[in-house]
């Protein structure tokens, strides 16, 4: 196990403090801090950079050999934290608490330790673990965006304005299918100089944005919220393999949006991410695919494979076959067909 106390809260100070106690090195590129794990502890980086109005970030990356602790405990007002777990998974604690909450892949937390107490994060060994840290001097930020930050929800906009750190705030739970495609155009992002900073700067504030639009959308009824969690792409997979499995059955939207427990907005937007497709073209081509391995597999007659996929016209499927393909059902049988055998022809030749 190796232990890091940080006694300094400037995120580039955050940086050089953790590099000097490891002794890992150190590099500076336009103000952007990076400190590579030392081969001795693991593989990775810890990386980061201030941006003006108060808005910081930083980034951890490693795969380590012991376990890491990471002690906040500098005696003044800490930042207010938006940590988003990308891959792996890290223990959070107050300092002076002594309840450890998991964070686990695909969950994020909004955390404010109250007056001076500190934070515990509990890297562990042995797990790829990719973080992604928002880091928000609140005195600062809310002297540039006092007139937005008044307009938000009112638990968001007593947070933002704590800024003597007078109350704690944790919340933590799934981040959404927007937020993790941030984290992975941040992740991949390779620019170097100003255009990096520029690249960086508008993707914290989008994250930070999503975040906000995030912590709206969960106080709303269940069947009213329109961001999608990643545990919620678990049930989107679900609906993906009952089309394919039952595509005979699949009379509508809202059966399959029952089935899998998950709204018929929800289910849109997700096929729509995942699929780039509506769930009726996804449905529409997993027919014209279950079709064509039956005229490929089976003698069965057209009309009984159009049934089959969930067509009760075969003139509708004839049309619909057509167009996704460019041949009838039976055009493209007797295709399949004289292929097959123009080979056997070859083979006994």
């Amino acid at each position: 196990m190796n232990k890091v106390k940080v006694t300094s809260l400037p995120l580039i100070e955050v940086i050089q403090d953790l590099a000097r106690v490891l002794g890992a090195p150190l590099a500076n590129i336009c103000d952007e801090y990076k400190m590579d794990i030392p081969s001795t502890l693991g593989i990775g980086y810890i990386q980061g950079l201030d941006f003006d109005g108060g808005l910081g970030l930083i980034q951890y990356d490693c795969l380590l050999n012991d376990e890491l602790i990471i002690e906040f405990v500098e005696n003044d007002v800490h930042p207010l934290k938006f940590i988003y777990c990308s891959k792996g998974n890290f223990l959070h604690r107050f300092e002076r608490s002594s309840e450890t909450n998991s964070i686990d892949q695909y969950q994020g937390l909004i955390v404010a330790s109250d007056r001076k107490n500190g934070h515990i994060l509990k890297i562990p060994s042995g797990t790829h673990v990719r973080l992604t840290s928002i880091e928000i001097n609140r005195e600062i930020f809310v002297e540039r965006y006092f007139c937005d930050i008044d307009l938000l929800d009112t638990k968001l906009k007593e947070l933002f304005f704590d800024i003597h750190a007078l109350n704690g705030f944790y919340q933590h739970g799934d981040f959404s299918l927007q937020l993790s495609e941030l984290i992975t155009l941040m992740s991949k992002y390779k620019n170097q100089g100003f255009s990096r900073r520029l690249y960086l700067e508008s993707k914290a504030y989008e994250l930070l944005s999503t975040q906000i639009h995030m912590y709206e959308d969960d106080l709303l009824d269940e069947r009213d919220r329109s961001l999608l969690r990643k545990s919620e792409v678990i049930l989107i997979n679900d609906a993906r393999k009952i089309i394919d499995e039952f595509v005979k059955d699949i009379d509508s939207i809202e059966t399959l949006s029952k089935r899998v427990g998950l709204n018929s907005k929800k289910l849109q937007e997700g096929f729509q991410h995942l699929y780039n497709l509506s769930v009726n073209q996804f449905i529409q081509n997993s027919r014209i695919n279950k079709a064509k391995s039956l005229l490929q597999d089976s003698e069965l007659p057209i009309a009984q494979i159009a049934d089959l996929v969930g067509w009760s016209s075969s003139s509708h499927f004839n049309k619909m076959f057509k167009e996704k393909t460019g041949v009838t059902p039976s055009q493209f049988r007797n295709t399949i067909f004289y292929r097959h055998h123009s080979k056997e022809d070859f083979s006994k030749s």
